[in-house]
């Protein structure tokens, strides 16, 4: 109870966070949520209520999803997955259904002195912050580069139209499923995607490219990017 008291005063301060209401969420039937936007995948279960030094902890000692290098996200990417649009709590709960209109801890230390660590509250989608010696708060692992980083650039690929193929980039590999592909690359990485109709089918053109020549199509990762190839028959 004590504890409770202690973070409840320390979460007086709240400000209004940068939401993450275009996040496009992926369940990957293994416990996991992909989010295209930024690459990020996320626990999907929730991993409890405890001090932050036993948040750090849980989330290192995660093994899930096929990956252990699982870790406790910072603030900017807590936020990324809120979604103001809703409330109590403020995330999909079609991909997070069990998750709590509560606070949850960041990574990100610093806030209003050195034991003290920015946290999201899921009620409303409002930042704040906790006493990592003597506050409790819920906790949610993240694996994958940090949000807005440049070594985590999204390349998202999609295949339409009435035919069908391959596309194959030149760094990398996409990694597939059904007529989606993703990558990820360094900020300034120069991708030539090559699309191959199947047999039966002929390639139409490109979307979302920085120039094409013929079946290709160049990028520049100076971002996120989306690109689609249309097959016809």
């Amino acid at each position: 109870m004590q504890k409770m008291l202690v973070l409840l005063v320390t979460m007086l301060t709240v400000f209004i966070a940068v939401t993450g209401d275009a996040a496009i969420f992926t369940d990957n039937g293994n416990g996991t949520v992909t989010d295209s936007v930024t690459g990020l995948m996320w626990q999907q279960a929730e991993g409890g209520l405890m001090e932050w030094d036993k948040a750090v902890l849980y989330c290192t000692g995660l093994s899930l999803g096929g990956y252990s290098d699982w870790r406790l996200p910072k603030i900017k990417e807590l936020e990324s997955i809120t979604d103001t649009k809703l409330w109590n709590p403020a995330i999909n709960t079609a991909f997070f259904p069990k998750a709590y209109p509560a606070y949850y801890w960041s990574s990100t230390t610093g806030a209003y002195g050195k034991d003290a660590v920015w946290i999201l509250g899921f009620s409303t989608g409002g930042v704040g912050s906790g006493n990592r010696a003597d506050s409790l708060a819920y906790v949610r692992c993240v694996h994958g580069g940090r949000y807005g980083s440049a070594d985590n650039l999204v390349l998202s690929v999609s295949k339409s139209g009435t035919g069908s193929g391959t596309v194959k980039a030149s760094l990398g590999t996409l990694s597939w499923s059904g007529n989606s592909g993703k990558a990820s690359y360094k900020s300034g990485a120069s991708v030539t995607l090559t699309a191959t109709a199947d047999s039966g089918s002929t390639f139409t053109s490109w979307t979302g490219c920085d120039s094409t020549s013929a079946d290709k199509c160049t990028v520049s990762m100076s971002t996120a990017k989306s690109v689609t190839a249309t097959f016809g028959r």
